[in-house]
């Protein structure tokens, strides 16, 4: 079954951080955004960290100067008074950032409930969280999606994720293991394994690998990885993003998974990374139907 693709385009604003964009970059954005807008669904301002001045003037030249209508971005800690200025210019759609690795600070979460308390007064407003994989952040908020790299970043680091089990059940209602394969896998890993369809994975006795797992093979932990968020969406009930990038055709999301899949391709890699560029085309392709 192939995948139904949802793409939520990244500016590349991250990658950017250091330098910004100037607007050439905005304008080459935005005819990259008009060119493919009957296939991308949602598609980000190009936020500047720490600065919501500058933030909200690229959000205005993008609308006003080059005609397109980015989700806008509000990062952890800016005032919420600029999240309220986005909201009553109508946008349906909303992201909170700089979230990673953060969501489990008394900072962050404080600054977070005062955005949501904000937001009960707009309930058909969309909210996505950049940098979101903690089982307890998915789970406190109403978020509508999230994104997630850390399917591919695990993975090279040689860890899976691996859910809580219950009364028999996997449940995803703390945060799960991080399981690190090489180094020996217990009973519950091996039956999460199984039942997501994925390998363990053996060596040869004079070296080498005999069949490719999780234990064998960074490819197959991303697999993993990838079965594990799928299963998190579907219990919590939120999209999942899946942004980064796999470096081998089969690995990437839209071709490991089949159903409905959603992925956050960046502007900036497509630009700079040929074979970004490629595994945008392919998206491109899948999206209208084609091989």
């Amino acid at each position: 079954m192939k995948a139904q693709l949802s793409i939520f385009m990244d500016s590349g604003a991250y990658s950017l951080r250091d330098q910004g964009a100037d607007s050439s970059y905005l304008a080459a954005y935005a005819r990259f955004i008009r060119r493919h807008h009957e296939s991308i669904d949602l598609y980000a301002n190009f936020h500047v960290i720490g600065d919501p001045d500058r933030t909200r003037r690229n959000q205005t030249q993008l609308e006003f100067q080059f005609g397109i209508r980015p989700v806008p971005v509000v990062h952890n800690g800016t005032h919420p008074r600029w999240l309220g200025r986005y909201l009553n210019a109508g946008h349906g759609v909303v992201a909170l950032g700089g979230l990673a690795g953060k969501t489990s600070r008394r900072s962050c979460r404080r600054w977070l409930d005062q955005c949501f308390k904000l937001l009960t007064k707009y309930p058909n407003v969309k909210v996505h969280g950049f940098g979101i994989s903690s089982v307890e952040a998915v789970n406190s908020y109403p978020w509508y999606s999230v994104d997630t790299a850390a399917w591919t970043r695990r993975a090279g680091d040689g860890q899976i994720f691996v859910p809580h089990k219950k009364a028999r059940r996997f449940i995803f209602d703390k945060a799960s293991r991080k399981v690190q394969p090489e180094q020996g896998v217990d009973h519950d890993t091996a039956e999460w394994l199984n039942s997501v369809g994925v390998a363990l994975g053996t060596y040869k006795p004079e070296g080498g690998v005999e069949t490719p797992g999780v234990i064998t093979c960074y490819h197959e932990r991303r697999g993993a990885n990838l079965r594990y968020f799928e299963a998190l969406s579907r219990q919590c009930g939120v999209k999942f993003y899946f942004s980064g990038n796999a470096t081998h055709h089969d690995y990437e999301p839209e071709n490991y998974l089949s159903g409905e899949v959603n992925v956050m391709p960046s502007f900036y890699a497509i630009n700079d990374v040929g074979h970004q560029r490629q595994r945008f085309d392919h998206i491109m392709k899948q999206r209208k139907g084609g091989n």
